[in-house]
């Protein structure tokens, strides 16, 4: 049976949580964002053990009243109100650059026809078109939300809700809805609903003076691609055949050359090199692998700015080979304190 998949697109959020400093609403995500908080403000916060997801459904009906999920446009054969076993797919606009991207998704969701309500103190009135155990769903930090949907090719068009199927429920077949499943199905990367201490991490990166000191979203990204495009040249240069793993799993890339394979992790800086952080996904993985693990890094990468944005050049490289991190000369640099018993005293 194929598998049922439904794209969404909502407004734009780091973590989903429901209102905090910093993050206290949806950015686009369609004309309701624009003067009220959109209900996927709480997409992605666990209650009882599950999420509860909320996209906009297609019609010109007021907000919520009679408008509908197309279950027969995910499943041909699908009957009544719910739908099981389904990949949701979330997309949002980003705020900076533009272009929508996969910000995160649930498997094996239950999927409704309409909107029902999650009646909790916490969130009162606010309701969802799906919902899935914690367990099957992820949501991506910031950093690795660098799937483009939005093109001549890829697109969800006007509406909020993209099927995989036409009208008549035959399969639309479209590239870049067959190649983000298959992302999502590799993906081992970081998971901010298990991990949401590496935005904080990525907020140490910025302004301790080690990777990209200083720098804002967009110069760090070109940093880091930077360092990815001279990784590859270098590496294929050595002779190795080179895959970009970055999307999927926790290392950058996967090099091989007569039989021997590496899982080399990435890193850029405009510093002097001293130091790079690490998610603990990156950390784990080498670990597991001592023999197999490789560390690039590229400093002293130098900024310049274009009409197209900030690019970078410069920089010198340093390949460690084979990389097995040492426990003493990792440093935590944050912690994530639970306040939820404080609370009930």
């Amino acid at each position: 049976m194929r598998q049922r998949v439904l794209f969404v697109r909502i407004g734009w959020m780091t973590f989903y949580q429901g209102p905090q400093p910093g993050d206290e609403r949806p950015s686009g995500g369609g004309k309701y964002n624009r003067e009220n908080v959109g209900h996927e403000v709480y997409n992605f916060k666990v209650i009882d053990g599950r999420c509860f997801g909320h996209f906009e459904p297609s019609g010109k009906a007021a907000f919520h009243a009679s408008k509908r999920v197309r279950l027969e446009r995910v499943d041909p054969y699908a009957s009544g109100d719910v739908l099981d076993d389904v990949l949701v797919v979330f997309t949002a606009t980003r705020p900076r650059e533009g272009g929508q991207v996969v910000v995160g998704w649930y498997r094996n969701a239950t999927l409704h026809r309409y909107r029902q309500m999650c009646e909790r103190p916490d969130i009162q009135g606010y309701g969802y078109y799906c919902q899935a155990s914690k367990e099957n769903v992820v949501l991506l930090p910031t950093k690795a939300r660098t799937w483009l949907i939005q093109n001549k090719d890829r697109s969800l068009g006007q509406s909020n809700v993209c099927y995989t199927l036409d009208q008549r429920g035959r399969a639309k077949g479209l590239p870049w809805q067959e190649e983000s499943v298959r992302i999502i199905t590799k993906y081992a990367g970081e998971n901010l609903l298990e991990n949401p201490i590496i935005e904080a991490e990525e907020l140490v990166a910025t302004f301790s003076g080690g990777q990209g000191f200083g720098l804002n979203p967009e110069e760090r990204r070109a940093v880091e691609a930077y360092a990815m495009r001279h990784a590859v040249k270098d590496f294929k240069r050595r002779g190795f055949s080179v895959k970009d793993t970055h999307l999927h799993q926790p290392y950058d890339l996967e090099c091989a050359k007569r039989g021997q394979k590496l899982y080399v992790e990435v890193k850029g800086t405009t510093g002097s090199g001293d130091h790079v952080f690490l998610t603990k996904n990156e950390v784990t993985h080498a670990l597991a692998y001592p023999n197999e693990s490789a560390l690039y890094v590229i400093s002293g990468v130098e900024l310049g700015s274009t009409e197209k944005g900030p690019v970078a050049t410069g920089g010198k490289p340093l390949c460690i080979v084979p990389w097995r991190p040492e426990k003493k000369r990792l440093k935590a640099l944050q912690y994530q304190y639970d306040l939820r018993e404080e609370k009930t005293r």
